[in-house]
């Protein structure tokens, strides 16, 4: 049985990634993506799972900060 690491690096190997890619920096990529796509800083909070708004926007670190800054301004219900 392999560890989730072990199995992430045999999928991009397959793929033919070369570059380095953990768990933790795919999910970071994830979380960027599905808020650039929605721009709903709390669909994205319930999706990975969080009980803080703030630990959701660390994960969204890829999105420019005038686009989180613009979409947490709209919205007002942030659990």
């Amino acid at each position: 049985s392999s560890t989730p690491g072990k199995r992430m690096r045999e999928i991009c190997d397959r793929a033919g990634v070369r570059k380095s890619i953990t768990l933790h920096k795919f999910r970071h990529k994830c979380a960027s993506e599905i808020f650039r796509g929605c721009k709903d800083a709390n669909a994205v909070r319930l999706i990975l799972g969080h009980e803080s708004l703030h630990t959701t926007t660390r994960y969204i670190d890829h999105v420019r900060l005038s686009e989180l800054a613009e979409a947490m301004n709209s919205r007002r219900s942030f659990g």
